[in-house]
This record gives structure tokens, C-alpha cells and sequence, in this order.
């Protein structure tokens, strides 16, 4: 991944270190932003380019060319209900879990990234997500829970399910297909839908990408 560090960052680890919550809160609090983490910006996705996504009329997460909304913003809450995060990914600093919200909401009066078909993680076919209802605001559903840690610009976001879903700690990306040393394009369905995969087990040249941020509040 590309990009360059975001000063905040640095601060994610210590304000979970400096104010520490008791079992009893860290299980009854509803997801939150973390005041030092970026609190929203511009949804996509960066490698040696930029990649945009969008929403289309189903509000289903597609390729920016085939959508009714060409970009949308997204805020990431940490939900302390969920534990602390496990991941494989030595890269992935300070990694906490939640859900992504999107500010404003499309879909629906609260809405949420969700994977909409988590039963197939783990059988090779492709996963696909859309904007739906926050289901949970304590513990979000099995389909909203994604990784946020610091691996490039405004952080690196994955798709992990619970822990009884298979790769859970390997997390799920954005899928892509390199052409060359400097290209790749996006791997979707006739749709146009983005499809998700584990970073394990990759067919070969194939790679699976972090989602981000690619601005954050006013700069977007």
C-alpha cells in the first residue's frame, strides 16, 4: 500500500492505553467514533492509484462507473463490545474493530457497510456488500464488523465477520487483478458489483487492497 502517514494515527494506540474501560463499559457502550481517529472522509481505495467506489440503485457497492452515487462519505466506529482486534497483519497498526457508517446515510436512516452474504467467506466465492441498516449499535451485526488500523494514508479498513468466520484474522479487501507491474483493474460480477475476498489463498495475480479513507472531514 501506498500513501503517506496521518499524524493522528499516532495517537490511536495511546488513547486506548491512557483511558482503559472497565469490562462492564467496554461491554454496554454503543459504537463510537474515537475522537483520534479520523471521524469521516471519502470511501475507496488507494494503491498506486486512486479507486473510487459507489452505490448503485439497490445501493450495492459497485465500480464508480456503474453507480447511481459516484462517491459517498463513511465515518469508522469503534465498538468496544467487540474485543480487542486479532489480525494477521503485522502492517496493520493499532488495529481496532466496528462498523463504517456513512455520513450522510444512503439506504436508509442509519445506514452501514455490510457484506451481505458472510455464510460464503471461506468457500472461495466472492463476497459483495451494500448499504443497509445498522443492525446493533452495541454489537453491530455479523456482516458490519470490520478491522481499522493504520497502514497507509487514513488507515486500512477490512471485512472480519466473527470469530467463528473462516479467515476471520486474515480479514476481506477489495479484489483486483494486476495487469502489469504498475496496473490492475477491480474484479467485479455482471453488475458491476465489487467483489471481496480473503487476503489468503489468492488465485495468482490477484491481490486483495485495503478500503480507506482518501480525505478526511473538511478536506473532502
Amino acid at each position: 500500500m501506498l500513501g503517506v502517514s496521518l499524524c493522528l494515527g499516532l495517537f490511536a494506540a495511546a488513547s486506548a492505553l491512557a483511558h482503559p474501560a472497565s469490562d462492564g463499559e467496554a461491554h454496554s457502550t454503543p459504537c463510537q467514533p474515537d475522537p483520534h481517529l479520523p471521524r469521516y472522509g471519502l470511501f475507496g481505495g488507494l494503491t498506486d492509484r486512486v479507486t473510487y467506489f459507489g452505490l448503485d440503485a439497490k445501493h450495492q457497492l459497485v465500480e464508480s462507473s456503474r453507480a447511481t452515487h459516484k462517491t459517498f462519505n463513511a465515518s469508522f466506529e469503534v465498538c468496544t463490545a467487540l474485543g480487542p482486534a486479532a489480525t494477521t497483519d503485522t502492517a496493520l497498526d493499532s488495529p481496532v474493530l466496528g462498523r463504517i457508517v456513512l455520513t450522510p446515510s444512503i439506504g436508509g436512516p442509519h445506514a452501514c457497510m455490510t457484506v451481505v452474504n458472510p455464510h460464503d467467506a471461506g468457500t472461495g466465492a466472492p463476497l459483495f456488500a451494500r448499504a443497509a441498516p445498522c443492525a446493533g449499535d452495541v454489537v453491530p451485526a455479523v456482516g458490519q464488523r470490520w478491522i481499522y488500523g493504520y497502514i497507509s494514508d487514513y488507515g486500512g479498513m477490512f471485512w472480519v465477520g466473527d470469530a467463528a468466520t473462516p479467515g476471520h484474522k486474515d480479514g476481506y479487501g477489495i479484489l483486483e487483478k494486476r495487469k502489469n507491474a504498475t496496473y490492475s483493474s477491480l474484479i467485479v460480477d455482471r453488475e458491476g458489483k465489487i467483489e471481496l475476498a480473503r487476503r489468503t489463498h489468492l488465485a495468482k495475480g490477484t491481490d486483495v487492497l485495503d478500503f480507506e479513507f482518501l480525505c478526511v472531514g473538511d478536506d473532502c
